[in-house]
């Protein structure tokens, strides 16, 4: 059977770009109202989004 073939430079470029981060949505910035929010939000399989909250006093 043999071993597989080797990547192309081109296949190999290919493969290093889809491993890189993209940028689904821009960036939002949600009002809590009463110190509190809801947040819902649809991801692609397989997919990992950064969340970052600031000024936060309490969690529960």
């Amino acid at each position: 059977m043999g071993s597989p073939k080797q990547p192309s430079a081109e296949q190999i470029k290919q493969l290093e770009k889809a491993g890189q981060l993209q940028l689904l949505t821009s960036p939002e910035w949600i009002n809590p109202k009463d110190g509190m929010t809801a947040i819902k939000m649809r991801l692609p399989r397989h997919g990992v989004s950064l969340l970052q909250f600031n000024g936060i006093t309490k969690i529960f």
